[in-house]
């Protein structure tokens, strides 16, 4: 009997250590409602700022995307010039090198020790034809530095035959400095009409030499007036180059054409000795 009495009285306990826990410590349930209406009000605020936020870069991002594609594109167009101005170049010193190889070989023909010189002046000219015939074909695309090369190849020839031809000066080979000068004078037009194209757009070099071919009367009447035009194109380049003594040889050229107090004249100087207004 007093078993059983002690055993309830432990029942008793228990059952209201379970009913105190229930009602005390065991208060879960009530806790976890706020913490689930919570999360709802924190992501409703979270989101519209990473709305905001997203934005901004977005157009940043875009932005930045496009510069870099005009810089990409403005590179391309630079390389662009840059290897066709190199490529002119290189066929331009090519045929300078296979060209001095034909003169040469034309003078070995006057020597016995010489082996085949026939069949190097032969040579030498097939590969002259062929670069220029390769001048030519970017000409055909309006290359404007092959324009200048080709021009610049007829312009050495020219002054080459005028050369020869200054230094003859026995009567009895008059006809052959004749004949010099006219294939100079031809060389001097096919110089003219390469040179205008790249004048036109600018070209330093070409405004010069057209200049020269108008002052000098090289293969055209003299003609002090376009000369002059062309000698100022060549010295307001070089002084955006910043190549003040090529502007003031330039300078030099165009106080020779004979024109006075010409004001193409006069500004070049200003701005040579730092006067212009």
């Amino acid at each position: 009997m007093i078993f059983l009495g002690r055993l309830g009285l432990v029942l008793f306990v228990a059952l209201v250590s379970l009913r105190c826990l229930a009602n005390g410590h065991g208060e879960e349930p009530s806790v976890t409602p706020p913490v689930k209406l919570e999360i709802p009000k924190l992501e409703q605020t979270i989101n519209p700022e990473l709305k905001t936020e997203t934005k901004p870069e977005a157009k940043l991002i875009t932005k930045t995307e496009s510069k870099v594609d005009k810089l990409d594109s403005k590179s391309e167009s630079d390389t662009s010039k840059a290897t066709k101005e190199a490529q002119a170049k290189r066929l331009y010193e090519l045929f300078n090198k296979s060209f001095n190889r034909t003169q040469i070989a034309i003078f070995c023909l006057k020597d016995q020790d010489c082996y085949k010189p026939e069949d190097e002046v032969l040579k030498f000219s097939e590969i002259n034809i062929k670069l220029l015939q390769k001048l030519e074909d970017l000409v055909a695309k309006n290359d404007i530095y092959a324009m200048y090369y080709r021009g610049l190849i007829a312009y050495e020839r020219g002054l080459d035959y005028k050369d020869r031809a200054s230094y003859i000066r026995d009567r009895d080979f008059i006809s052959t400095a004749n004949i010099l000068n006219v294939y100079g004078n031809i060389q001097f037009r096919d110089a003219r009409k390469y040179f205008q194209g790249p004048a036109n757009a600018k070209h330093t070099e070409a405004c010069k030499y057209l200049g020269e071919i108008y002052a000098k009367g090289y293969g055209v009447t003299r003609n002090p007036e376009i000369a002059m035009v062309h000698f100022y194109c060549a010295a307001l380049q070089y002084l955006n180059e910043g190549k003040k003594l090529n502007a003031e040889l330039i300078l030099k050229y165009m106080t020779e054409t004979g024109i006075p107090n010409d004001a193409r004249t006069v500004d070049v100087y200003a701005k040579i000795h730092g006067k212009a207004k």
